[in-house]
């Protein structure tokens, strides 16, 4: 019933969903998450056999920090970035915190793209549990679009339209 009201809701604002299936659900967390099954948590990352995945979080306190995380991840070194948002209400605001994952078949590209990011002041310093990060940076929409487009960047790095 729950699923038929978020439906209903969803189709209302002109987004039409359905529910995935047990072979779409399958293949969508192969895509985003560890094909093999096979991978093992690591302080600030998820170690796999076919890619590893850094794990970051950030802290968002407004629009210019938003485009400038969007922007440095659509340049990002690493084969897939995925940013999750979470949006809290707060008595001073809404709240904004980012979970980020930088996925790379070379684990040396993803660790290096992650504390580059970090220490550009765009990723916070403390790497989140690895276990609640991949559950956050689970894509919720099939088929994933690319940043640049959802976000609406421009290809060029730092560049917003």
């Amino acid at each position: 019933a729950a699923t038929a009201r978020l439906r209903a809701r969803l189709a209302a604002q002109g987004v039409p969903s359905a529910p995935l299936g047990a072979a779409e659900l399958a293949a969508l967390l192969r895509e985003s998450g560890d094909p093999d099954g096979r991978g093992r948590p690591r302080p600030g990352l998820w170690s796999g056999e076919s890619a590893t995945h850094c794990l970051a979080t950030a802290t968002v306190p407004d629009q210019s920090a938003w485009t400038r995380l969007l922007a440095t991840l659509s340049g990002s070194a690493a084969d897939r970035a995925l940013a999750c948002a979470t949006l809290t209400a707060e008595p001073e605001g809404v709240a904004v915190r980012v979970a980020v994952r930088l996925v790379s078949v070379l684990p040396h590209v993803a660790t290096a793209e992650r504390d580059r990011l970090t220490s550009a002041g765009v990723l916070d310093a403390e790497p989140p549990d690895p276990y609640t990060a991949l559950l956050a940076t689970l894509p919720v929409a099939c088929p994933p679009g690319p940043l640049t487009e959802a976000a609406a960047l421009t290809s060029a790095p730092g560049a917003a339209r």
